[in-house]
């Protein structure tokens, strides 16, 4: 299936699926039923533009990419749907809201993916090493010793 942006990483499975550009579990976290957009082809320069979430998708994934890549999208929805109360509803939150940070990274990059393979972000390409990224190899070249390192630094339940 040639039109699957994550095609080339596993084996592409069923039809293609409409996408959300920005998952919809986020998208209903941060504006219920509508959002306002800019910055895209079909959005005049300096402007934004009131559309239904629903509208927000392409045909850019498989069924099987697109559900295999669903958990980055809850825990995207997870951390949104925070967010959200902690500046609507604070009282509302739990004490301790816990989120997967790796998998929060891996969703800003299928959104990444997303924008590319459907508005043309990046020139439209999708790298490898994103794709890659996608299912759990490096986000950033270089910074995996970083990472130990605080790691190590952060021990105590303060940091």
């Amino acid at each position: 299936m040639s039109d699957c942006f994550f095609g080339g990483q596993g084996t592409c499975s069923g039809k293609l699926t409409g996408e959300h550009y920005i998952s919809k579990t986020v998208l209903q976290a941060i504006g219920g039923g509508t959002v306002q957009i800019g910055g895209v082809p079909w959005v005049p320069e300096g402007t934004l533009k009131s559309v239904g979430i629903g509208s927000l998708v392409s045909n850019i994934l498989c069924e099987g990419h697109n559900s295999s890549l669903s958990k980055l999208d809850n825990e995207a929805g997870t951390l949104f749907r925070a967010l959200d109360a902690a500046d609507k509803k604070p009282e509302s939150l739990a004490p301790v809201t816990t989120v997967d940070g790796p998998l929060v990274e891996r969703w800003f990059l299928k959104v990444m993916c997303g924008l590319a393979a459907a508005v043309g972000f990046n020139d439209g390409t999708v790298p490898d090493w994103w794709k890659q990224a996608l299912t759990g190899g490096a986000l950033v070249r270089g910074l995996g010793s970083l990472r130990a390192r605080a790691k190590q630094v952060c021990t105590s339940a303060s940091c």
